[in-house]
């Protein structure tokens, strides 16, 4: 890889889903030696740990001035807006992680602890 990664997650080929110090996106890089290749722009910088792989498909955090987005890119690089909470109601940095049974844990931002959210992704489907 050219630029250092800064944060990574593996899917099911060995390749590699990554995103990089002080640039907003999640890149993609082939365990087969091609060429890596930009696989969204809407991750923010500093939201650089806020995605995952699950179930063939990449999860991650999108967000706009009125909103914050949990986006599924399928296989097929098919986008799914999957829920909206309000702008800035979900931390920054890492704060998407796979849960069990096909769920979504959030690290809210909370007025004094963090609150832990948890989404099925199955309704969605």
């Amino acid at each position: 890889m050219g630029h250092a990664a800064k944060y990574g997650v593996e899917d099911n080929v060995g390749g590699l889903y990554y995103s990089r110090d002080n640039q907003a996106g999640i890149y993609y890089h082939p365990n087969d030696g091609g060429e890596e290749r930009l696989i969204t722009a809407e991750l923010s910088t500093s939201d650089w740990g806020s995605f995952f792989y699950q179930n063939d498909a990449l999860y991650f955090l999108k967000r706009t001035d009125i909103s914050d987005q949990i986006i599924e890119i399928a296989a097929d690089n098919q986008q799914q807006l999957l829920f909206t909470l309000p702008a800035v109601s979900i931390r920054g940095q890492r704060a998407l992680a796979k849960g069990d049974d096909n769920t979504i844990v959030v690290s809210m931002l909370g007025i004094n602890d963090a609150d832990i959210y948890s989404v099925s992704l199955a309704a969605s489907h």
